[in-house]
């Protein structure tokens, strides 16, 4: 029902993988591939409600992906995405910066 709901709306959905499991969300709306808003989604983990309120969020990897402190991501807000709504942290924009910053772009 997810993907059809996307479909209908304009949007693709593609499975990026080199070393962690990665979904991405392309608008269809500009005729130039550059200029189509996309958003990528990951696996997360101890992301479940009643954990430790202390643990770290991980990103893309158990073992090996950027840690987040929770009161970076928790509460999830809804952010738009064309006409829809996608579940995102609390502060996406300190999110990025963390992400990057441990993956060595920061």
């Amino acid at each position: 029902r997810g993907l059809q709901l996307l479909q209908l709306a304009g949007h693709t959905v593609q499975i990026v993988s080199s070393r962690s499991l990665q979904f991405r969300i392309t608008s269809q709306h500009a005729d130039i591939a550059s200029e189509r808003p996309a958003v990528d989604v990951w696996l997360c983990y101890n992301l479940t409600a009643g954990k430790d309120e202390s643990s770290d969020v991980i990103l893309m990897s158990r073992e090996y992906g950027p840690r987040i402190p929770r009161a970076l991501v928790e509460p999830r807000q809804k952010m738009p995405f064309g006409n829809l709504a996608l579940w995102g942290p609390a502060w996406p924009d300190d999110v990025t910066e963390m992400y990057l910053a441990q993956s060595g772009w920061g």
